[in-house]
C-alpha cells in the first residue's frame, strides 16, 4: 500500500487492516476526519510520518506488539484522542513530535505492565496523563484465522473486536454460568453483562477462550 492511500477520505469512519500489512505509510489515513477508532495488527512495524494525521475523531488507537518505529507526526492533531492500547514491549522508537496537539497529557496509556516504567521513562510516551498496565483491561488472542482479536470491557460491557464475520461469542462466569452472547458482525461484537469490577469472565469466541478481568 502506498504512501497517501486514503488521504482525506473525510467519510471514512471505520477501517480493518489485514495482517498482510508491514507498515502504515505516509500519510495513508491523513485528514480521514470520520474516523474513530483504528486497530494496526502486530505484522506492523513501522508507523510512517503523518500516518493518522488530522483525525479529528479518532478517540482509540490500538498498536500493535509488532511496530518498532512511529515517525514525526503519526498521530498529530487527534484532538479527541482518549486511549492509546500498545502491545509492545519494546518501548518504539517514537518522534517526539508523534502525537502533537492530541491532547495526550489528559488521555489514557495502555501498555504491557512489565514495560510500564520504560514508557514513563521515554517521551513522548511519558506525557499521556496516566501509563496503565494491559493485562487488567485487554487480553490479545488469536482466532481461527491467525487475525488478532482484542477484548475490551468497561463496566461488565466487552467490546470484542477482529473476530471473523458469523463467529458466535460467549461470555461466561468462573464458574461456567453464561453472562450473555453475540455473533460477530462486521469484525465487532458487543455484549453487556452484570459482572462487577474484579469479576473474571470467560470468553469464548469460535473454539478459542480468553479469561478477562471486569474493569
Amino acid at each position: 500500500m502506498g504512501d497517501n492511500v486514503f488521504y482525506g477520505c473525510s467519510n471514512l469512519t471505520s477501517a480493518t487492516i489485514p495482517n498482510s500489512v508491514t507498515s502504515i505509510n505516509y500519510g495513508m489515513f491523513a485528514y480521514c476526519t470520520s474516523l474513530t477508532s483504528v486497530t494496526i495488527p502486530n505484522s506492523v512495524t513501522s508507523i510512517g510520518e503523518g500516518a493518522f494525521y488530522e483525525c479529528t475523531s479518532l478517540t482509540s488507537i490500538t498498536i500493535g506488539s509488532g511496530v518498532k518505529d512511529i515517525h514525526s507526526t503519526a498521530f498529530c492533531n487527534c484532538q479527541k484522542l482518549t486511549d492509546v492500547y500498545c502491545y509492545a514491549v519494546n518501548v518504539p522508537q517514537t518522534v517526539t513530535d508523534a502525537f502533537d496537539n492530541s491532547q495526550i497529557e489528559y488521555a489514557t496509556l495502555h501498555v504491557p505492565e512489565e514495560s510500564m516504567q520504560a514508557y514513563k521513562e521515554t517521551e513522548p510516551w511519558s506525557k499521556f496523563a496516566k501509563i496503565v498496565g494491559l493485562s487488567t483491561e485487554i487480553n490479545p488472542i488469536e482466532n481461527d484465522n491467525t487475525a488478532s482479536v482484542l477484548i475490551q470491557n468497561n463496566g461488565g460491557m466487552l467490546t470484542i473486536q477482529g473476530a471473523q464475520d458469523g463467529t458466535p461469542v460467549s461470555v461466561y462466569t468462573i464458574a461456567g454460568t453464561e453472562a450473555g452472547s453475540a455473533v460477530s458482525q462486521n469484525s465487532m461484537a458487543r455484549i453487556s453483562t452484570s459482572m462487577q469490577q474484579g469479576d473474571i469472565a470467560i470468553v469464548r469466541i469460535g473454539n478459542r477462550s480468553v479469561k478477562v478481568v471486569i474493569k
